[in-house]
């Protein structure tokens, strides 16, 4: 390829691309996509304040702030910003990194190629290289990480990986040739490693990606041979700094912890996850639709030989990196590859207690895979070219099929990410012994657009023969989510029964594994269970019942919503002074929050202390998180402390606000004396009243 038909060449990739994922725009929310975007307040921008952008940078249930991601967490919340959940924006951000990745390493495959000793002619190289790109862009293994929303932390890493590899080779060839520039693009290199490493922690490590760039193309063995010392120190200092950066960046102590509710120990991982790799490969070179999925079942590895294809893979990885160094001055492109791509599983791929299998961990270890490949096909067809027409038309035009082929196969498999059912269906079809394909089926249809709890309740059921793949707790949320279902249909016996079903399997489990009632995730579970149970009870009119529940829920987790909860049953039960005290404890410690506020306002408002209530009710307000209908017990305190004018203006104020629909649906609901959702009105009848009046008066100014 001639370097005038480089530009037209990427532009026709960037094309292609845009075509293969264009069925992805309106793909939605799943999985992890939920509680790291929907559900993460903390990346809801209001504002592009500096006080609101440094929150987007944290956790905010981490207590020890560690950094999570900013990079992508911020480009996260700057498309919530933007277009708040609507998909399309997160997935065009998403393609648009896809895409540049898939510039930067045609650029770096140009660079490492001119950098190669073995001097090849420019058309070739750009050849090579365009193929080897368009080879990784377009396999569906790449799928996930683009179609899969929350996996832009990987894509973005692995962007800002790509760049520093780049600028890593402009200053080892300005080293080299001893061109001036090698300072800045060291530096840039650094930059762009250090954006990689916020954009997602695997990023780390870099530091051996660049001794592998050392050993394959600039005499990294030989001078290993001159002065092996040496390297060992900077071989030891680059693993050093992955595992310092990780450190800083991820709870060392709570990744431990995960194993105590994992199916699978860190030795079961160890040994199980090369069969995985030899899995990823396979799929990497032999890319039909039905072998993607979003999950797979593995069954583990307890022994060498249990099962024997434990042996094997370990043995071929094994002979594949020995083989790679061996003839590293002789073949460096395949070394490269291959070495490349098992030194990036590293990290998630052996003793780290991460779930077993998911494809987008080869987005990175995977950007080299084809270059050998490409540089066999360039060099067959510079061959045949001369010497035989016929096939070098034949291998070009089966070429162009492949790519075609994997294009199709990228985007057959996108269409299945349409809904959320296609997807669960899909992956039912592909692991049928896995519980999470049916729970997520389940909850699929708990969605309010498509509620269809006997549907939902199926698949919880049928998930419960099934087998745990990532938390030994699936079974007991099961019983948890039919319970959910019994609720939907107001089933208070059912739902109690399916509730204390899950709590029981989650105590067994606990009384057999000690210390295990000490795990943070585990505490997080049970006081889940706990909370549900106290609403449940509270539902029923039970509210000693379920302060008894909510107590238990605290006990194991400190969080504002069961303090603001356990508040709340205080109130149901007239206990308005141990609600009021309660609340000023959850302020000093600083628990508070909007509801918080409501709850003093109400307290106060109860108590007589109308002008203490109606101020925490206006903080309420400023704080956020108050119930949408506030302004009705704002006005309700007014009417109490005879302020009826100010009082008839916030009900105006809440008419304005909401559609006719929904105001009458709160009178009739609030008429209902079987109704507990929310706290009472003391001047109900009034505010009913007076609603109906501005109402009726909206109505015939409309006509």
């Amino acid at each position: 390829m001639k370097n005038r038909y480089i530009y037209p060449f990427v532009c026709l990739v960037f094309i292609y691309l845009t075509l293969t994922y264009s069925n992805t725009f309106q793909v939605p929310f799943v999985l992890d996509d939920s509680p790291h975007i929907v559900k993460r307040s903390e990346l809801h921008l209001s504002s592009l304040s500096i006080q609101n952008i440094y929150k987007t940078f944290f956790l905010e249930q981490e207590e020890s702030k560690k950094l999570y991601r900013p990079i992508s967490c911020l480009s996260l919340a700057l498309n919530y910003f933007i277009g708040g959940v609507n998909v399309r924006g997160y997935h065009i951000v998403n393609l648009i990194i896809h895409l540049l990745s898939s510039l930067f390493l045609f650029k770096t495959i140009l660079l490492l190629l001119q950098a190669w000793k073995k001097a090849l002619p420019a058309d070739q190289i750009n050849m090579t290289a365009g193929l080897a790109t368009v080879l990784w862009a377009v396999n569906p293994i790449q799928t996930q990480a683009v179609t899969y929303i929350v996996q832009r932390m990987a894509s973005l890493s692995a962007m800002f990986y790509i760049l520093g590899l780049w600028m890593y080779i402009e200053m080892r060839i300005r080293l080299n040739q001893d061109i001036p520039g090698k300072i800045r693009y060291g530096i840039l290199s650094a930059f762009f490693f250090l954006c990689a490493v916020l954009s997602k922690e695997n990023a780390g490590i870099f530091p051996l990606g660049l001794l592998c760039l050392e050993l394959f193309f600039f005499d990294g063995i030989k001078r290993i041979r001159a002065n092996p010392l040496k390297y060992a120190l900077v071989v030891f200092g680059m693993i050093v700094i992955p595992l310092l950066l990780f450190s800083h960046m991820t709870s060392v102590e709570k990744l431990v912890e995960r194993y105590t509710y994992r199916p699978f120990t860190a030795y079961q991982r160890l040994l199980t996850e090369p069969r995985i790799l030899i899995f990823y490969l396979s799929q990497i070179f032999y890319p039909i639709p039905g072998r993607f999925s979003i999950v797979h079942s593995f069954s583990l590895s307890n022994s060498l030989f249990s099962p024997v294809s434990t042996f094997l893979s370990i043995g071929g990885i094994s002979l594949m990196l020995i083989v790679s160094f061996v003839n590293a001055k002789k073949y460096p492109l395949i070394g490269f590859a291959v070495v490349f791509y098992f030194v990036h599983h590293l990290i998630e791929s052996t003793v780290i207690p991460l779930e077993l299998v998911f494809e987008h961990r080869n987005y990175l270890p995977s950007i080299f895979l084809f270059l050998p490949i490409a540089y066999g096909i360039v060099k067959i067809l510079e061959y045949y070219k001369i010497q035989n027409k016929i096939l070098f038309y034949f291998i070009s035009f089966s070429c162009a099929l492949l790519i075609f082929f994997l294009g199709m196969s990228t985007y057959m498999k996108n269409m299945e990410w349409q809904t959320h059912e296609s997807l669960w269906e899909s992956a039912i079809s592909n692991s049928p012994s896995l519980i999470r394909p049916y729970s997520q089926l389940g909850w699929a249809y708990t969605n309010k657009k498509k509620l269809n709890t006997a549907k939902a309740r199926n698949y919880f059921i049928m998930g419960l023969d099934k087998k745990e793949s990532y938390h030994i707790f699936q079974k007991a949320l099961l019983w948890l989510e039919i319970g959910k279902t019994y609720k939907l249909e107001n089933n208070i016996p059912e739902c109690k029964k399916a509730v204390l079903k899950s709590l029981e399997i989650m105590q067994n489990k606990i009384k057999n594994k000690p210390g295990f009632e000490n795990n943070s995730g585990i505490k997080n579970y049970l006081a889940g269970v706990n909370y549900f149970l106290a609403n449940i009870h509270y539902y029923s009119r039970d509210t000693d019942q379920a302060i008894q529940y909510i107590e238990r829920a605290l006990e194991l987790v400190e969080i504002p919503e069961y303090y603001n909860t356990k508040t709340k049953f205080f109130i149901r039960n007239g206990l308005y002074s141990d609600a009021l005290h309660y609340s000023q404890e959850l302020t000093k410690r600083g628990y508070a929050d909007g509801n918080t506020y409501y709850y003093l306002g109400y307290s106060l408002t109860s108590l007589g202390y109308y002008a203490r209530g109606l101020w925490f009710y206006k903080q309420a307000v400023q704080n956020g998180l108050y119930p949408p209908d506030i302004n009705l017990y704002i006005a309700d305190n007014l009417y109490l402390s005879g302020k009826s004018r100010k009082a008839d203006d916030y009900l105006l104020k809440y008419v304005n606000s909401n559609p006719i629909r929904k105001i009458m649906q709160f009178i009739t609901i609030y008429q209902n004396p079987s109704y507990f959702e929310h706290l009472p009105l003391v001047n109900l009848e009034i505010i009913i009243a007076m609603l109906k009046k501005e109402s009726f008066a909206i109505i015939n100014g409309v006509n």
